[in-house]
């Protein structure tokens, strides 16, 4: 029976397979040997019948134990037993990933991976699909014990983890090793761990140096297509995006990867609806896609539907209730309808997800801002510039740290500390030294100053005239000239 029932099975008769199983077996899951129990289970997968998957391995863990219990009691060979004790643990889990339990999903997902430290595919749900929150991911790390062979596992899943946080040295050193210990330093799958990193640490020069590399050695590799596409859109390489993407297209239709591409060129060049539908293709050929669902919300907030945008992002923090990204966008929607109690509410969630993101700080600092709380929103801006591994160093990533920098300056002028104020703003000047709105600031400031006993009212005039010399239609800076000027 188990024979043909296989035969069944290489030929892609799943069905007609597990029938033959099932029915040659009174009382299937009691009765019916281990390795016809396991081949049934592989073809339900086959057939994403996942909740009679569920049905065959006991609805609650206690019927489960009990099957596992049998499987060991059986006279096979261990190696047998530990691999399809892992298997199904991980098909238990995979089940109820499907049918959106999540919390039951995770606990499975977690036993399988540490029962098996090699089980990449219970990694790669809990981590790269966005399972568990950062300090979950560094706790379930910690429980599991690697042998001494199996320590270049332990390194690579540490550059995996904690992708969004700016505080790298794990990181580091466990790529150093990776590369230096173990040879690694030209393979793929820690390349692409490196890029990822300098990716969501916003270095995307860094990042497309990596992956372009990657790409010209291995153009179809689908872990490091979709940071790819990510970095050329950060550097507004819209041609060799829309070269990409005709290329995967033509040779990869079913990828959802494929038609994330074409999205993220019409998102590139503004056309929304465009690049939503495409999006939405994306999802549909892979329902566990992050940045598709996230770029749906993107272009529905890019044609100013808030209220849509956060129904695409509430569909991304059920999906994935480890990234702190959906909350802090629907915080940020809500921030733009100036609904500041609930964008306080979701970032205040992204921050609990992830504390080490200098971006979720900045906007918990302007929500302060907003409600005038100066004192609570400095410390936010004080808190996300500390998370700078460099220190006072900003220059390498211009694009995050100049906002912070201006919101704190912007803040202690609120509170009437304009030394700081003056000392943030020249930080601000160094990294953008051709923005108008800096200059305005400053002058800003200086002219201030001279309702609290100093007077830099000559220099706050010099700051206007420079501030208008780079946008002379700047009509704040022209209303506080003619003030300055009185």
């Amino acid at each position: 029976i188990y024979l043909l029932a296989k035969s069944f099975y290489g030929s892609g008769q799943y069905k007609r397979a597990l029938h033959l199983l099932t029915s040659s077996f009174v009382n299937f899951s009691q009765t019916a040997p281990m390795d016809c129990f396991f081949l049934a289970a592989k073809c339900l997968e086959r057939c994403d019948d996942w909740l009679e998957i569920l049905s065959l391995l006991g609805d609650n863990d206690n019927e489960f134990e009990q099957i596992l219990a049998r499987n060991g009691s059986e006279k096979v060979g261990i190696s047998f037993l530990l691999r399809n004790y892992n298997f199904l643990c991980f098909l238990r889990a995979k089940s109820f990933d499907m049918i959106d339990n999540k919390q039951r999903a995770i606990t499975w997902y977690s036993k399988t991976l540490v029962n098996d430290p090699n089980f990449y595919e219970a990694f790669e749900k809990l981590v790269e699909k966005n399972l568990l929150t950062n300090a979950s991911q560094v706790s379930l790390l910690n429980q599991i014990n690697f042998s001494q062979e199996d320590q270049w596992v332990k390194y690579f899943y540490e550059t995996k983890i904690d992708r969004y946080s700016f505080v790298i040295e794990n990181s580091k050193t466990a790529l150093k090793k990776l590369s230096v210990e173990y040879n690694l330093s030209k393979n793929h799958d820690v390349r692409c761990s490196e890029a990822e990193r300098h990716f969501y640490s916003q270095r995307f020069n860094q990042a497309y140096d990596i992956t372009k590399q990657i790409i010209e050695e291995d153009p179809y590799n689908q872990t490091c297509l979709p940071i790819h596409i990510l970095t050329l859109i950060e550097l507004n390489k819209k041609s060799e995006l829309f070269s990409l993407s005709h290329k995967l297209v033509d040779d990869y239709k079913e990828s959802a990867v494929s038609w994330f591409a074409v999205a993220c060129y019409y998102y590139s060049i503004k056309k929304f609806a465009s690049a939503r539908s495409y999006f939405t293709k994306a999802t549909n050929q892979n329902p566990h896609f992050l940045e598709a669902w996230l770029g749906i919300g993107h272009c529905f907030s890019g044609d100013n539907e808030p209220d849509q945008a956060m129904a695409a992002y509430r569909t991304a923090y059920r999906l994935f209730t480890g990234s702190h990204l959906p909350p802090l966008y629907i915080g940020m929607e809500h921030m733009k309808i100036n609904n500041l109690t609930l964008a306080q509410k979701f970032i205040e969630q992204a921050l609990t997800i992830c504390p080490t993101d200098p971006l979720v700080h900045n906007e918990l600092g302007m929500i302060c801002y907003k409600w005038k709380l100066y004192d609570e929103a400095k410390k936010h801006f004080e808190k996300a510039l500390r998370l700078n591994p460099r220190k006072d160093d900003y220059s390498s990533i211009v694009q995050m740290w100049e906002p912070i920098l201006f919101n704190l300056a912007n803040t202690y002028r609120k509170l009437k500390q304009y030394e700081p104020a003056l000392i943030n703003y020249k930080k601000c000047l160094s990294l953008q030294p051709k923005n108008a709105s800096i200059y305005s600031a400053i002058g800003q400031t200086y002219h201030l100053q001279q309702y609290s006993g100093s007077s830099n009212l000559h220099t706050a005039i010099e700051y206007y005239h420079k501030a208008l010399a780079l946008q002379p239609d700047h009509s704040f800076t022209a209303t506080m000239l003619s003030k300055a000027l009185i």
